[in-house]
């Protein structure tokens, strides 16, 4: 079985789905984001906050090449993740990598009042607007979309196996 790659913007259910997924599937779940805290010794946004964005993305994309020998598994990638070709390269190695796509609207509700995500605390909408403007050509490199407003988790979950037929 290839894994299967959870991507989108943050806010748009990957971790959650990725669970429901993996539990239908019998497989392992790993939340990259997650991973990537257990390395570090310490949580996302500290990382952001005492070493910056380019650091984490630095051992955000370590991870991610460690995390694409595994195999059977399913993967929730951090929401810009995408932004290194090499990232999506090694994870299609043994996957399948699927956007889940949210509108900025379902975005905004999802995150709000989260201080887990580093990028968009303290930020305007207008400034989240245009992140996720900024990030919506890296995830047309997808192998499949799957758009979520107005569906439930288990759902998506649902979806996002059809892809995995196709």
């Amino acid at each position: 079985m290839k894994n299967i790659v959870l991507t989108g913007f943050m806010g748009c259910g990957k971790t959650t789905v990725g669970q429901i997924v993996a539990k239908k599937m019998g497989c392992k779940f790993i939340d990259a984001d997650s991973y990537v805290e257990d390395k570090a010794g310490m949580k996302i946004s500290d990382i952001f906050a005492r070493f910056g964005e380019d650091y984490f993305r630095e051992l955000e994309a370590a991870c991610i090449a460690e995390l694409a020998d595994i195999k059977n598994c399913v993967i929730a990638t951090g929401g810009g993740a995408v932004l290194r070709p090499d990232n999506l390269r090694l994870l299609r190695k043994n996957g399948i990598i699927i956007y889940l796509d949210a509108q900025l609207d379902t975005i905004l509700k999802h995150t709000k009042g989260s201080d887990a995500r580093p990028l968009i605390n303290g930020q305007s909408e207008q400034q989240v607007r245009e992140r996720y403007l900024t990030r919506l050509p890296y995830y047309a490199d997808c192998d499949c979309t799957v758009k979520v407003d107005g569906l439930s988790p288990l759902e998506i979950a649902i979806k996002v196996l059809g892809c995995c037929k196709k």
